[in-house]
């Protein structure tokens, strides 16, 4: 190697790397040293996640800057951890998710009330709710099954959805028992 391709050799090897720096904020950017970016989540998100929610199990409440510093994060991402879409996106499942089963909860528990009292007296209010609560379950809920009250274009002149003959052997037998609730 010739004298001025080792001195430039040599000189290189002394400098520090040149620093990032921000020119709107001024500060150093400094790399995800996960590999991570703009399009491929770090490895550290779904660990962070988890001790989140360990820490939302054990206590009731979460505590993203302890989950992220656990996961490996630096102090000053940890305390903005939170602020990060990864993160509330899950949070928002999470939220929903948990609106779900409460949903669930009092569909459930609306539908197995006695809507006759213990003198034979029919609660018509509470009959007609949990009727619309069937109704909305099966045609929400019950859409393989045949309950499904959407109509296409196609079909969009239809008044009345047709019924298996199962389905309409139920809702006969709903209606008589319903008569037999109400006399």
């Amino acid at each position: 190697m010739n004298y001025l391709g080792y001195t430039i050799l040599k000189t290189m090897e002394n400098k520090e790397p040149k620093k990032n720096i921000n020119k709107i904020t001024g500060f150093e950017v400094i790399a995800n040293p996960n590999g991570a970016n703009g399009t491929t989540s770090d490895e550290r998100e779904q660990v962070c996640w988890n001790y989140y929610v360990e820490s939302l199990l054990a206590n009731g409440k979460g505590n993203g800057q302890a989950a992220a510093l656990k996961a490996g994060y630096t102090r000053s991402s940890a305390r903005q951890i939170t602020t990060r879409n990864w993160f509330i996106a899950r949070l928002q499942t999470l939220r929903r998710k948990t609106m779900f089963v409460k949903a669930e909860k009092v569909l459930h528990k609306t539908l197995n009330m006695e809507a006759v009292d213990e003198e034979g007296h029919t609660d018509v209010q509470l009959l007609r709710v949990q009727t619309d609560v069937a109704k909305f379950i099966t045609s929400t809920q019950g859409k393989n099954s045949g309950y499904s009250t959407k109509t296409d274009d196609a079909m969009s002149k239809m008044v009345d959805m047709e019924q298996t003959p199962e389905q309409e052997l139920k809702a006969k037998l709903f209606e008589k028992w319903l008569k037999e609730q109400t006399q």
